[in-house]
């Protein structure tokens, strides 16, 4: 089993070309506690309210541990594959910081030394609360291209928001997956509901261990999943960021907020600064509308009856 110190990519954040030769050996990059504890866990502490807020915490514990009512959680219809209802997913959505911690600086960093270039950001941040309510299940394998369409070299960071070991069920990475292309998709469970073919060359799956301020990051043709969890009482919350070459093609769909509830109106209405509302459109952006079903002929081949 793969231990985080033999993938730490920290050091090489002074190296550039040893950081892309990495990035593009593995396709993906791992670093610990490259950001600061206190927002992570602020922005745990504020998603976790909410989440409480749906009645779905146990009363007997600590609202920062994250302990779910099993018993409530079990009849729970969650909005989409959220976890959560329309009114606390838009609720999440509206979190400044949620917002805000996208660009962090030692995030900044992280991509404009892998790109070599200026980074976009893209607006469209998710944030997962897994709560094992009714048909919640382990995303399945998948690579984000799928979703994201673009460039190919989009690059997703997924962070927990506080320590999450393999038992509560995180993120495991199929090492220099990215090398195989753009993979055919079928229908498949959990979050996006897709499921691509795995490529047949044998491949190793890394699983970490995570810390509070760790954060992993991988390509868009990358495939991923998440481990089946063994503390169901356990909530998993994490972030999805993603970022891109400013100079590149980037889809509409990745401009507008996630699961499209709420405007960007709605969402910026009750932050108390103007600081990162519509930033991207300060940028000269070139954006496309095709989606990786039309660009990929594959893809829409395996959905095919």
């Amino acid at each position: 089993m793969a231990a985080p110190q033999d993938y730490d990519s920290t050091h090489l954040l002074e190296q550039p070309q040893e950081l892309k030769n990495r990035a593009e050996r593995d396709g993906f990059l791992f670093f610990r506690k490259l950001l600061p504890q206190d927002p992570i866990m602020e922005l745990r502490k504020e998603a976790l309210s909410l989440v409480q807020n749906e009645g779905l915490l146990n009363p007997d514990h600590d609202l920062i541990a994250g302990i779910a009512d099993l018993e409530k959680c079990r009849d729970f219809n969650a909005f989409s594959d959220t976890c959560l209802s329309r009114d606390a997913y838009n609720a999440v959505q509206s979190l400044p910081l949620f917002h805000e911690l996208a660009h962090h600086p030692k995030l900044l960093k992280v991509f404009s030394t892998l790109f070599g270039e200026k980074p976009l950001v893209h607006p469209r941040h998710i944030m997962r609360l897994v709560v094992p309510g009714k048909n919640v299940h382990p995303t399945a394998p998948h690579q984000d291209i799928v979703y994201i369409s673009g460039t190919e070299n989009t690059w997703t960071s997924w962070i927990p928001l506080g320590d999450c070991s393999r038992e509560i069920g995180n993120l495991s990475i199929l090492k220099g997956s990215h090398r195989c292309g753009v993979l055919p998709v079928h229908r498949g469970l959990g979050a996006g509901g897709l499921e691509c073919e795995l490529p047949e060359n044998q491949l190793e799956w890394i699983e970490l261990d995570y810390q509070a301020g760790d954060i992993i990051t991988f390509t868009s043709t990358t495939v991923h999943k998440s481990l089946p969890t063994q503390r169901p009482e356990r909530v998993r919350l994490s972030l999805d960021y993603r970022y891109q070459p400013l100079s590149q093609p980037v889809h509409v769909s990745s401009l507008k907020p996630h699961m499209g509830s709420l405007s960007w109106d709605e969402i910026y209405k009750s932050w108390p600064k103007d600081d990162y509302k519509y930033y991207w459109e300060k940028e000269s952006l070139t954006t496309t509308k095709e989606t990786s079903f039309e660009r990929f002929p594959q893809l829409a081949d395996g959905m095919a009856p």
